[in-house]
């Protein structure tokens, strides 16, 4: 996957996605973290959609990162190879 080939807003939302994989010690980026990062992105398209389907993108996104709760968590240190 090239990063450059996407947008500036689509770049953000693939790192927040990254980070909020990390901050719930997720072994892999899911779907749902990409989610909460869209729904979460300040001057993104995605909370004005959802209004507009008469969701409220606050509630989304809270319901969102309970699901991000409820994945495994994977915890524990990366052996490094000797070489």
């Amino acid at each position: 996957m090239n990063l450059n080939k996407f947008t500036e807003k689509a770049q953000e939302a693939v790192m927040t996605a990254q980070n909020l994989a990390s901050e719930f010690n997720h072994s892999e980026i899911v779907p749902e973290h990409l989610l909460v990062a869209l729904v979460e992105q300040s001057g993104g398209i995605v909370p004005s959609i959802l209004r507009k389907l008469t969701l409220e993108p606050a509630r989304v996104a809270q319901e969102s990162r309970a699901l991000l709760k409820s994945l495994p968590q994977a915890y524990g240190k990366i052996k490094k190879k000797r070489v």
